[in-house]
């Protein structure tokens, strides 16, 4: 899990610029065990997959309000050696006295929504004897803490570590739900930010609402939306009895494996697109151009694709495969002919195509085919931002 040695007491702007990269880690890393369980969900329309799925769009939004907060200060944010500690998984919560939880990629099911989701997301009043914690850059109990602990750093240091002229995003990446996302180019909007996300997390309001919700609607916090799964309100439905923690090794046939790692690759691209974003002043392109197509386009069909195939492990076929969000240089050449596996992957896909795994105008063949036209759509953009 990644977790880096932060300051016992940050006062200054490295301390800032480290507590900024660690946060940058947790919210990527927590939309792996989320996304995990929303694919695992049959019914992809169904009120527990669109709670998560508005959970990690939210997640996603947090990221860009990291990168946009590091950038301001002159800093430079680094999804990739976050990204490359995934393969570490499944793991311990790295929050002080987490109840035991375990960061881990599992089918959606009552015990870890309450048992990790709940807890990544838990408020810092709602924590044993209901005490309200303080700002904590290290050994934190609840997340609400360590962004306070951020926004108290902020305010401490002022107006003056927040430079002009740096590489910023706003609308309209964010600007019809999930949340709003603004450029930082004061104090006071990097402040706005920061309560923004812990507004999100765990409401303090007693109606256990946020006011950043869709259109300008009030909504739960996630806390909240992930309680009333674990109480049986929202009801999670079927699921795929997917292979806890799936690693590529564990995938013995053929299809699934490929199935697997062309999922890693767009997984890759997420990573390396927003970090590429946020590099440079980029055209907003790069992001729905790259960032989302991976996810939509390429990371969804082939996680419904590959549960759907039961897979041998150790004897036991009551399993199916699933996503195990294996990092890969994506643009860095990986074999002996220097091919990058960006275009591997599309050669995979289509191959896969082409071999009959399933019959033209089946369900599974236009994923499969929406899979392959999502990398095709990719490569134009990882080409022009080389």
């Amino acid at each position: 899990m990644y977790l880096l040695k932060l300051p016992e007491k940050a006062e200054t702007l490295d301390d800032l610029k480290l507590m900024l990269q660690q946060a940058l880690g947790l919210e990527l890393t927590v939309i792996a065990p989320y996304l995990t369980a929303l694919y695992t969900i049959k019914d992809p329309a169904s009120p527990a997959a669109t709670i998560i799925q508005s959970i990690v769009v939210e997640e996603m939004l947090h990221m860009a309000m990291d990168f946009n907060l590091i950038n301001a200060i002159g800093g430079k944010g680094d999804l990739v050696d976050v990204a490359e500690k995934f393969k570490n998984l499944p793991e311990p919560l790295p929050y002080k006295d987490a109840d035991g939880a375990i960061v881990s990629l599992q089918k959606c099911s009552i015990e870890q929504v309450k048992s990790l989701f709940c807890r990544i997301e838990l408020p810092s009043e709602k924590w044993k004897d209901h005490r309200p914690f303080p700002a904590q850059p290290k050994d934190f109990v609840t997340l609400g803490q360590f962004y306070e602990a951020i926004w108290q750093v902020f305010d401490k240091l002022g107006e003056d570590i927040v430079l002009p002229d740096t590489v910023q995003y706003g609308l309209p990446i964010y600007q019809t739900g999930g949340g709003r996302l603004w450029e930082v180019d004061s104090l006071q909007k990097a402040l706005d930010l920061i309560t923004q996300n812990q507004l999100q997390t765990a409401s303090n309001d007693i109606s256990h609402e946020e006011p950043w919700g869709p259109n300008g609607m009030k909504e739960k916090a996630h806390y909240y939306k992930f309680l009333d799964i674990a109480n049986g309100i929202i009801p999670i439905g079927d699921t795929y009895n997917m292979l806890p923690n799936c690693k590529p090794a564990d995938i013995k046939e053929e299809l699934p494996s490929d199935l697997n790692l062309l999922f890693d690759y767009g997984f890759s691209i997420i990573v390396d697109s927003i970090e590429q974003l946020y590099g440079k002043q980029a055209d907003i392109n790069c992001f729905f151009g790259m960032a989302m197509t991976a996810m939509n386009k390429i990371m969804k069909p082939l996680a419904y694709l590959m549960m759907q195939i039961p897979i041998d492990n150790n004897g036991y076929q009551d399993f199916v495969a699933g996503p195990s969000f294996i990092y890969y240089h994506i643009r860095n050449p990986d074999d002996e002919q220097g091919n990058q596996p960006y275009i591997k992957a599309t050669r995979l896909a289509r191959k896969l195509l082409d071999g009959n795994h399933y019959p033209c105008g089946t369900p599974e063949f236009k994923m499969l085919t929406t899979a392959y036209d999502g990398f095709q759509t990719i490569t134009p953009y990882l080409l022009d931002y080389e």
